[in-house]
């Protein structure tokens, strides 16, 4: 899969870290499409709480963006240049029940000589006035179809993902499979609960 160089981090050659793999095949170049990451970048400024964090204005993160400073603007980031097209949103900011804890989700898109999608939550924590994201999670929604790609349980931190799952075969446009990945607060980060594979029929996306 080819990503738009901008987005810096490579989320797809990342995902073959995920710690629980589907049973169901997968094509021998793509392997998992979902992954979760420690994280260790900070920004400036003080904050006296998680909810003083302006997320829609701010900086993304590096593992998303790379060496560059591309920040939010209302939510949104935008970069269009002939064949190098790429876009950031703000999905989402979920402050957990643990105190000081905020899971933000974006969602990204980039075309190059080929297009790809996906999402992206981070951990955010403020300790002593400094923010700090401690986790990442990336999936790839390019061809998981119309339904939800993410659902969030508050009263459980509970985060479900449905992730691309190529099995061989599939075409880079046309996915036959989507993987529905649980992870579960633990206090601290996210850990992988469990993992099923719902089978698409291949007549349904043509």
């Amino acid at each position: 899969m080819k990503r738009c160089h901008r987005l810096g981090f490579s989320v797809f050659a990342a995902m073959i870290a995920s710690a629980q793999q589907s049973p169901v095949p997968y094509a021998d170049a793509d392997g998992p499409t979902f992954a979760a990451h420690p994280d260790a970048d900070t920004w400036p400024g003080s904050y006296q709480s998680i909810r003083s964090a302006d997320f829609r204005n701010l900086r993304l993160p590096r593992v998303l963006a790379g060496d560059e400073a591309m920040r939010l603007r209302n939510g949104h980031y935008e970069h269009n240049e002939p064949f190098d097209q790429s876009s950031v949103d703000l999905d989402s900011v979920r402050y957990l029940t643990a105190e000081g804890f905020a899971l933000v989700v974006y969602s990204w898109f980039a075309a190059g000589g080929s297009s790809s999608s996906g999402d992206y939550a981070a951990l955010f924590k403020v300790s002593n006035g400094r923010l700090q994201s401690l986790q990442s999670i990336s999936w790839s929604t390019h061809s998981a179809g119309p339904r939800p790609t993410w659902s969030f349980d508050p009263k459980t931190n509970t985060l479900v993902i449905r992730s691309d799952h190529y099995r061989p075969g599939d075409a880079h446009c046309c996915i036959s499979a989507v993987d529905v990945v649980t992870y579960r607060w633990n206090g601290t980060l996210f850990v992988q609960g469990g993992i099923t594979t719902e089978l698409l029929p291949r007549q349904a996306l043509k």
